[in-house]
Parts: structure tokens; sequence; C-alpha cells
């Protein structure tokens, strides 16, 4: 929540009403309020994110240059160019819709060092020197290859501007709004679209380049570029998953475009997707065609081995219920990279779930795979798939080689939550009664290191790590959209516990730990569903909508349109950052707008509309609890209720000082 007294620490803006009342274009007064925004987040970007450089290392002239080709040829409207170079490291370059453009020093950086690596290779073999870009002469132009690949970057993101992706996007997402769509689906879809919008970008920029005569080639070359980045990112982070990217990877990009080597990007797009697929348990028919395809084309590559035997895993263990699978195991396989293409007691009777074709044949792609692959979360996988065998002897496999794999990594200091519990999962579904015990005192114990740390994660008073723990439960809730069956890692082992806990019939600790795992950490995802469903424990409700109050006709998250119908034109308008404040004088009253859709109601007033036509400023304190309910959280004089809607109420002698409506 953004509270009044906020807006005092940032430069204010202020704009007078022009327009007659209720004589509105409303797309016109969504665009100028994108743009007025767009301004302002690029002064306050700028100051926050490193600083500007003024004309780092001779770059001025070409960047100017180069904006001057490419829009005196685009034949649209001119307009007057902002562009600021920031004194970042990576390699990026976006635009604000108001036509203001941000450079980071990495990106010019980044273009040096390609030119000087072309430079130094005699040969001309790289695959830099592929394209058909450069003169017979053995001397280098540095200024037109400069030129050249920043034409190609500058074309994509004017093309962003030209097309007017921001206000497109903005005008989809609140279409959505109005279909009441959930939060989580918002945001997924909002990354779908800036997804399009690149494409179209990169598409658009291609005959911007055309029409100011510079070779096409160049967009290829920076994309090109932009992959071997993306890579070396891979090899430091293997689990960055393409579908919560903005961006379209590069491989994506370069299949869309035609080109030199455009098959292998189409082929790697395909395998990225199947990657992610099989992480999250989506598509897994498909996906299991493209990598088998794959290993026929790469014959024995052993990265594919491994994936093609995770997602038969995955195609056993989902046609198993979750009743029969007992406890959640984690199997993971890392995101796509080009590297993969190149480096390649007593027991009881015993019956393994699912279908035994499928396990069968999951069990064989694991076998064919550990010809080649030994790493310690591969094996882990493979033990589990083990430990639900029929088999005795692949059960004391399992065992042994989730033991062997936890020891090792435990002596080098690598071990991970997920071999912590899928050893403790082996050790369970092993039926032994011994390891029955060993299982519950092994979660027990890293159960209860994970809640200790995650408690404190979530009950900091520092906003760094609240903001943190906030981040991450969206994350859950977007990737539960992909996978019902998703459970964060950290939760897992917690979960597990409490799965046990209810196996034992001990009904008091069951009912205990199923409460605060439901409560406290997921009640959304399939796992959780059946947690309940065992332990007789009500998940909470899901959060509900913040919309069910209003105030004069308009809700949070409406778009301004509505607000300039119930409220009309506000007295004047003032710009907090990337957040607009709309006056509204005679009504005691200021909205915050955010992205065109209302963020925040501010109800200063007893001139101020009432909340629900029931209560406003001045209100008796029991009265307005009969609404929101009685539930709240204290935060030095706000009392934020959360029951039956959001609201942050200042109270003078129990009566409603300054009521706020917020998401």
């Amino acid at each position: 929540m953004i509270l009044k007294n906020i807006i005092l620490f940032f430069f204010l803006f202020p704009i007078l009403s022009l327009y007659p009342e209720n004589d509105y274009n409303y797309d016109l007064e969504l665009w100028q309020h994108i743009q007025r925004i767009g301004e302002s987040s690029f002064q306050v970007y700028t100051k926050n994110n490193g600083g500007t450089i003024t004309d780092y290392n001779n770059w001025d002239v070409i960047i100017q240059k180069t904006f001057q080709k490419l829009t005196e040829s685009s034949g649209k409207e001119a307009f007057p160019i902002r562009y600021a170079i920031v004194n970042n490291d990576d390699f990026n370059a976006f635009s604000f819709p108001g036509g203001q453009f941000i450079v980071y020093k990495g990106t010019l950086v980044e273009i040096d060092n390609y030119i000087q690596k072309m430079a130094n290779d005699k040969s001309k073999n790289c695959w830099f020197c592929s394209y058909n870009l450069f003169s017979k002469d053995t001397k280098i132009n540095k200024g037109e290859y400069r030129e050249g690949m920043m034409a190609a970057i500058l074309a994509h993101e004017l093309s962003h501007y030209y097309n007017q992706h921001s206000f497109k996007s903005i005008k989809k997402l609140i279409s959505l709004q109005k279909d009441k769509g959930d939060q989580i689906k918002t945001e997924l879809k909002k990354i779908s679209y800036d997804r399009e919008d690149e494409l179209d970008a990169d598409r658009s920029g291609i005959l911007l380049l055309q029409k100011a005569r510079y070779k096409t080639d160049w967009m290829i070359v920076v994309l090109k570029i932009l992959n071997e980045i993306r890579q070396s990112s891979l090899a430091e982070d293997s689990n960055q998953i393409p579908f919560f990217e903005s961006h379209p990877t590069p491989h994506k990009r370069l299949a869309e475009l035609e080109g030199k080597g455009s098959d292998f990007h189409k082929w790697a797009a395909q395998m990225e997707i199947a990657y992610a697929n099989i992480q999250y348990g989506r598509n897994l028919e498909e996906s299991r065609n493209i990598i088998k395809n794959s290993i026929i084309k790469y014959k024995n590559n052993p990265e594919f081995l491994k994936a093609y035997a995770i997602c038969m895993h995955k195609i056993w263990e989902a046609t198993a219920s979750l009743n029969d699978l007992k406890l959640k195991s984690i199997i993971n396989i890392p995101t796509f990279r080009d590297e993969m293409l190149y480096n390649a007691g007593k027991k009881g009777s015993k019956k393994t779930p699912g279908k035994i074709g499928d396990y069968n044949k999951a069990l064989r792609a694991y076998k064919n795979a550990l010809m080649y692959n030994t790493d310690p979360s591969f094996l882990s996988n493979y033990s589990v798939l083990l430990a639900y065998s029929e088999k005795k002897v692949n059960v004391d496999k399992a065992i042994q080689l989730a033991e062997k794999v936890h020891k090792e990594t435990e002596k080098a200091k690598e071990l991970t939550i997920q071999l912590e519990n899928n050893l403790g999962v082996v050790y369970y579904i092993s039926g032994y009664d011994p390891y029955t015990k060993k299982a519950y005192l092994h979660f027990q114990r890293i159960a209860s290191n994970l809640d200790e740390n995650l408690i404190s994660l979530y009950n900091s008073d520092e906003r760094d790590t609240r903001e943190y723990a906030k981040g991450l439960m969206s994350s859950i809730l977007k990737k539960q959209a992909l996978d019902p069956t998703y459970v964060n890692e950290d939760f897992t082992p917690i979960l597990n516990l409490a799965l046990i806990e209810n196996g034992m019939r001990n009904s008091k600790k069951a009912k205990k730990i199923s409460e605060h795992y439901l409560f406290d950490y997921d009640s959304q995802s399939e796992w959780a569903v059946h947690l309940s469903h065992i332990s007789n424990v009500k998940p909470p409700n899901k959060l509900k909508s913040n919309n069910n109050l209003f105030a004069n006709g308009v809700k949070i998250g409406d778009p301004i349109q509505k607000l300039l119908q119930n409220w009309g034109k506000a007295n004047q308008i003032e710009i907090v950052g990337t957040t607009e404040v709309w006056y509204y004088g005679k009504l005691n009253s200021e909205i915050l707008i955010k992205d065109g859709l209302i963020a925040e109601i501010f109800l200063n007033g007893e001139k101020s509309p009432k909340v629900n036509e029931v209560f406003g400023v001045g209100e008796n304190r029991d009265i307005i609890e009969a609404v929101l309910g009685k539930k709240f959280k204290r935060e030095t004089r706000y009392f934020n209720y959360y029951q039956n809607g959001n609201a942050s109420i200042i109270y003078n002698k129990n009566k409603a000082k300054q009521i706020i409506l917020y998401k």
C-alpha cells in the first residue's frame, strides 16, 4: 500500500484538467496517462539505476546518427528523441512509451568486444564473420560495425514505440480485468503479450533497417551475441524457465527471422520448450517425441537421454494417484542450453502404482542414460523411481544409490534439498520397517531446519526480505497455474513430514502439522488438496478478491474509463514515480492510477464517497467492522482490514478519519 506521506519523497509533476466535464476520448486519456508515466519513469530510472554517462567511449555520435537515419527513413511522424546511456554492465536496451530510450553501458562494451574479436580473427572463420556484412578490405571499419549493430538494437526499440506496444498491452490487460480473471492468470497473460511484442518488434525492426539501407543481417548478429550471453547465464543458473520470461529466448527470435542457421534455431527453440514442459509436467507426450527425435539425430547424447528418462518418469508418475505415490519427490531437469548438444526389516507385499508399462519404459530410459550420466540430481531421480518397484533387488538398489549420493554430496558440501528430500522418499517408499522410521526422523530434521528459516523469512521486518518472500509466493502461484502438482522445493520436506504423520495415524500431530503446512505454506497445489483430504483439515479459502469494496461506483482494478464515467476528470494530476495521483477536490479524495488501472482510493474527508454506500469518513468503528469484519493488522496509526476486502483506516476516538482502499 502506498500511503499518502510517501508522495513527499518523489518529484511531482502537476497537470491541470483541459477537458470539458464528461467529454472524453478514453483511448486518448489512457495514451496520455501512459506517456506521462513514461516520461516520469525515464527520469526515475536513470536516477536510480547507476546514473547516466555522457558520451561513453565516443558512442554518442554513433547513436545520434543511427537514430536520425532510422527515424527519417521510417515514414513515421517525427518526434523529439531522448536517450540515456546508463552505467550498468548488463547487455540491455529498452524504450519508454513516451519516446525515451535507455542503452546500458554493458551493451556498448559487448559490441566493442565482439568487433575486436573479429578484428583479431584473421582467418575470418568465426560465426560473426560468416555474414555478408564486411567490406573486402582486411582492415576493420570499427565505426561501420558499431553503427550496424546499434542500428539493429535501436530499430527494435523504435518499433516498440511506433507500434505502441505499451498502450496495446495495457488495453489487453484492462480487458482481462473486465473478465474478472485472477491475478496470476493475468500476470501470465501479460508475459505472453510481452513476448508477442518482442517478436513483432524484431520483424518491424527488420523493415526499419531495410528502409534506412542497413543490412538486415545486423539483427541476426545482435541476437547471436544475445544468445551467447544467455548461454553463459544458463551455465551459472540452470533453472531459468522460458514460460516466465518477458522476452522470447534468442533461439525463438532467431527462428522467427529468415537467416543462416534458422533450422538449428527452430530446433533449439523447440528443445527449450520441451525441457520446460518436462520440468512442469505439461505436454509430456509431445515433449517425449521431440526429445526422442533429437536422440535419433544426435545419437546417444547424454543430456538428451537424461531428459528422455525424466520425461518417461513423469509420464509414469502421472498415471499413479497421489495416495499411491505417498510422498512428493523432487524430479528436476535443468533448462535446455546449447552446450548440451556438444557435451555431450521385513518387507510386505508391494505393488508398483500407476501403469506398469509406462513404469518399465521409464526404467529402461534411465538405464540407457546412466551409461553417460552420473550427476547427483539424475541419480537421485533414478533412486526414487527404483524405490517404487515391486522387485526387492530394485528397492535395495534404490536405498544404496540414494544413500551413496547423499553421502558423497554431503562430503563435497554439495548437498541440496532435492537430494535430502528424495533420500527420505526412498526410505519411506521402500516399505521396510526400519527405513520407514528412518524416513520419519529424516524428514523431522530437515523440515525443522527449513521451517525455522522460512518462518524467519516471512516474519522479517526488513523490507527487502519481505519483498523477496512476497515475490516467492507470487512465483509459486504462477508455477502452480502451469503445473497443479507443483510444490516449492523448500516446502516439500515439510509436506512430506505431514503426509507421513497422517500415514502413522498420529491424529494430534498430524492435524497440527497439516494445519501448519496448509495455512502457512501451500493450500493451492493438488498435493495440498490431497493432504487436506487425508487429514480432514480444511484449507484456508483462496484469497478473496479485493474488488468487493467500491466508492462512488469504482473499485480497485477498474480502468480509468470507468473512473472518468463515475467521477469525472480530476482537478489535478500529479506523477509520483511510476504512478499517477488524480485529485478530486470536491470529493476530498485521491485515486492512484498505475498502468491505466485504479491501484488505491484515498477517502480523506466527510465529503468523500461512502464505501459500498454504507460507511465513510466520520463513521463509527462498529458500523465499519460490520462490513469489513473484525480481522485487521495494526501498522502505526493504520488498521489494515483484510477479512472482507482490503481497507486501511485511521481512527480518531473510534471514528474513521481516513479510509484507504487498496489491492
